[in-house]
């Protein structure tokens, strides 16, 4: 109760903040507080590392999951990147995501696709976070749910209909220039996403950075890559201690609650991620 309350206490006005080296960027002052209340390249600096690494000046970048943009801001402007197709299923952030681009001067070099990934075309029910706009997920991945931070202040689900795709078939009919690397960040959908792009992944060979969503996601991402004949590398955490290492299929046996993964870079070539990711603080 505290906990809303004090989340009340908060406007939800919009208003631009600095994000070195981003630039000008648009928030929700409630919605998007984390923006403001640390340094976001640095509180998900494994991300931010994740990309600094893998992608290089004249890429093609997906962003599955593009939220309010600040991925897209990153991969644009500081790395270099060619185009950016970025994939946002939720209208609130679709609106915050189209003005910073243009606050980065950027909009002819993405693409914003209001699509959720998945492994079938069609509509589905979506769990709308309109708490921090960043926890939003497919109803089928949720099973009637609310979306994290909705349900972290005890707020009934909030559900809304949205356009999916499988990335196979969409890559054909929306004509999408070939992925050199794709970041994921979906909710617990990941799986679903790598099932849908299978073919696009075994053609062009894109490197990826996943954010996963509990240990059976970890399970099932793991087993799609590796019979993809993708190699992945990330820092596992076993009894609070972490290490940065291969990760292979035998792993899928043995990851449980006290043997944990929540992000992974994969790649067909390993030396492209056999080095241990540095976090974004390290480069900043």
């Amino acid at each position: 109760m505290l906990g809303r309350i004090a989340l009340n206490c908060i406007p939800d006005v919009a208003m631009n903040i600095q994000i070195e080296p981003v630039g000008s960027f648009r928030i929700r002052l409630r919605r998007n507080r984390s923006f403001w209340l640390r340094h976001p390249l640095l509180h998900e600096g494994f991300s931010f590392g994740s990309l600094h690494r893998l992608v290089r000046p004249g890429d093609v970048v997906y962003d599955v999951g593009a939220n309010i943009g600040l991925h897209v801001r990153f991969v644009v402007g500081c790395l270099h990147a060619r185009q950016v197709v970025a994939f946002e299923p939720a209208s609130d952030n679709i609106e915050l995501l189209k003005r910073n681009l243009e606050l980065g001067q950027m909009s002819d070099r993405v693409r914003v696709l209001p699509i959720a990934l998945a492994d079938v075309d069609g509509e589905q029910e979506f769990q709308l976070d309109d708490v921090s706009s960043a926890s939003g997920v497919l109803n089928s991945v949720a099973v009637g749910n609310a979306s994290e931070s909705r349900k972290q202040y005890g707020f009934p689900p909030l559900i809304t209909t949205v356009e999916v795709a499988a990335l196979d078939s969409l890559f054909e009919r929306e004509r999408l220039p070939a992925p050199d690397v794709i970041k994921i960040d979906i909710e617990g959908a990941e799986g679903l996403m790598l099932r849908g792009a299978r073919k696009t992944l075994e053609r062009f060979s894109p490197k990826l950075a996943i954010e996963l969503h509990g240990l059976s996601q970890a399970r099932e991402v793991l087993s799609l890559l590796s019979e993809i004949g993708y190699t992945s590398f990330g820092f596992v955490a076993s009894q609070g201690k972490f290490a940065y290492r291969e990760l292979s299929a035998d792993d899928v046996e043995v990851l449980t609650d006290r043997y944990d993964l929540d992000r992974l870079v994969a790649s067909k070539h390993p030396d492209d991620i056999r080095e241990p990711i540095r976090s974004y603080a390290a480069h900043y």
